[in-house]
């Protein structure tokens, strides 16, 4: 009976020991879990901000695009505006043209004003 007594306890000890091991390494798991957790929403804050960035930026190019089409649009009927027709008489082209040459003139002044 103390032989079998001396193995239980032996056994209950060593029970404890492997228990006591156990939470050590579940505390260790939780400990790694919370830092992956706290990464994680690190890192998709920083996504948060690079996306919004991103998009900003695209709108800055859109427009930046759009202004220098405007610019090319208006450049052509500027050129189109500075040449004379091929059917005009050689006196009349500054008069013939002279609101488109006004219209492009404003034009181009106010888009390097702004």
């Amino acid at each position: 009976m103390r032989v079998r007594n001396k193995q239980l306890e032996e056994e209950l000890l060593q029970s404890r020991e492997r228990e006591e091991a156990a939470r050590r390494e579940l505390d260790r798991t939780r400990e790694r879990l919370r830092v992956a957790e706290e990464a994680e929403e690190r890192l998709c804050s920083q996504l948060g901000d690079l996306e919004a960035e991103a998009v900003g930026q695209a709108r800055a190019y859109l427009l930046q695009i759009q202004s220098l089409m405007e610019q090319l649009s208006v450049t052509g009927k500027f050129r189109h505006c500075m040449s004379p027709p091929a059917s005009s008489a050689p006196g009349r082209r500054w008069t013939a043209r002279r609101d488109c040459y006004v219209f492009c003139t404003y034009r181009l002044v106010m888009i390097n004003i702004s």
